[in-house]
């Protein structure tokens, strides 16, 4: 691998792509938990090197998109709840 694909930023679309056919794969939880790692860590050090752009926000929504389907998905518990209050008390 070369230094310019070393460095290579994938898109958030490009990753939820991988995640979208890990869903879809069937493979054991155990499996399942090893490839969401590696999907989620990319996802965090992209998040986190754009932080307090419109990019750095694309990849935190897609960080908790991935964080519900796969508990949903892997570990059949309900979604979290949103952090933001739908009363205003």
């Amino acid at each position: 691998m070369n230094q310019e694909s070393a460095a290579r930023v994938r898109t958030p679309n490009e990753i939820e792509v991988d995640f979208a056919t890990l869903v879809r794969s069937g493979v054991p939880l155990e499996t399942a938990k090893l490839k969401f790692e590696v999907l989620w860590d990319e996802t965090n050090r992209a998040a986190m090197t754009l932080l307090g752009s419109a990019e750095g926000n694309a990849y935190i929504e897609l960080l908790r998109r991935m964080h519900d389907r796969f508990e949903v998905q892997f570990r059949n518990a309900p979604p979290r709840k949103s952090s933001k209050s739908d009363s205003t008390s």
